[in-house]
C-alpha cells in the first residue's frame, strides 16, 4: 500500500514538472497565441523564440539566456574528451536544438556530417530553418517511448531538461536507453549542463554507471563561454596549451557528462 502510494505521488510531482512534455507542449501553446511580441515575457524559451521570429531583437527577448549564441568554442573543447577525429564523424544529433546555434556550429566543426536538430519548439525549428541552411531540423517532442530518431556517431544534449530539471533516476535510465540505442558503434552521448544542479543527471550518475555497464562514463569540467575562445588558438606551443587547460580547469566552470561506448 505504501508503495503503491509513493508511485501516486511520484505521477503526481512529475506531471507538474514544467520540464515535462505535456506542460511544455501547453507553454508553447499560450506563448503562439499572442501575435504582438510585446506582449510576451521573455523569461521562458517560447516566449523568447516568439519574439524572436516576431521581430524583436535579442536583447529584449533575452534569447542569450535560452540559447547560447556563439557555441564554437564549446563544441571544440567539448569534442577533445572524445577518443576520434572531427572527420571521422558523419552523423551528429543535436538534442533540443532550440534556434539552430549550436547545430549550426556543429556542421561547422564536423564538416563531413550530416547534422540533425531537434527540438519542440515550433518557432525555433521555423527560425532554424530560415537562417541555417545544411541542417536537418525536425520539430518533434522526443520521448523515449517514440521511435527512435535515427542513428549518430555523436548525440549532443546541450542543457536538456530530462537530465538537468529532475534527479529522477527512472527517467534518467528511460532517457539513457532510449538514446545510447541510436549510438552507432563507438559512438558517443554528450550531456552538457550549465551548473552543476542537485536535481540533475549528476546526483544519479554513479547508479547510472551500474545500469550501463557496457558503457563508460566521465565526468569533466568546462569553462565559461567566455575562455572558452583561448583553447581556439592554434599557433601556441603544446605546452602552452595544456598549461592554459590547467588553468581554465580551476575557473568557474560548467559541468559536463559524457558516456563512451566501449
Amino acid at each position: 500500500m505504501q508503495n503503491d502510494t509513493e508511485n501516486l505521488e511520484s505521477k503526481k510531482v512529475k506531471k507538474n514538472e514544467k520540464w515535462t512534455t505535456e506542460n511544455l507542449l501547453k507553454a508553447q501553446a499560450d506563448a503562439r497565441n499572442t501575435e504582438n511580441f510585446s506582449d510576451l515575457e521573455s523569461y521562458g524559451d517560447f516566449g523568447s523564440y516568439r519574439r524572436v521570429l516576431l521581430g524583436d531583437d535579442f536583447k529584449s527577448s533575452m534569447l542569450s539566456y535560452h540559447n547560447q549564441l556563439n557555441p564554437a568554442a564549446k563544441v571544440d573543447f567539448c569534442h577533445g574528451f572524445l577518443n576520434c577525429r572531427a572527420e571521422e564523424v558523419f552523423s551528429v544529433l543535436d538534442l533540443g536544438c532550440g534556434m539552430g546555434y549550436t547545430a549550426k556550429e556543429l556542421a561547422n566543426f564536423y564538416k563531413n556530417a550530416k547534422v540533425t536538430g531537434v527540438d519542440i519548439s515550433i518557432d525555433a525549428i521555423e527560425y532554424g530553418k530560415k537562417n541555417f541552411s545544411g541542417i536537418e531540423f525536425r520539430c518533434e517532442a522526443v520521448e523515449p517511448k517514440n521511435p527512435k530518431i535515427g542513428q549518430f556517431d555523436v548525440i549532443f544534449a546541450f542543457e536538456f531538461y530530462p537530465f538537468t530539471r529532475t534527479n529522477d533516476l527512472e527517467i534518467h535510465i528511460q532517457w539513457l536507453k532510449y538514446l545510447l540505442s541510436q549510438l552507432t558503434p563507438g559512438g558517443h552521448l554528450i550531456i552538457h549542463l550549465l551548473w552543476k544542479r542537485p536535481r540533475s543527471v549528476f546526483s544519479t550518475i554513479c547508479r547510472l554507471e551500474k545500469e550501463f555497464p557496457e558503457f563508460r562514463f566521465a565526468t569533466h569540467t568546462v569553462p565559461r563561454e567566455q575562455v572558452h575562445r583561448v583553447l581556439k588558438i592554434r599557433f601556441l606551443s603544446v605546452f602552452f596549451d595544456y598549461l592554459v587547460r590547467l588553468i581554465l580547469r580551476k575557473a568557474p566552470n560548467k559541468g559536463i557528462v559524457i558516456s563512451r561506448a566501449k
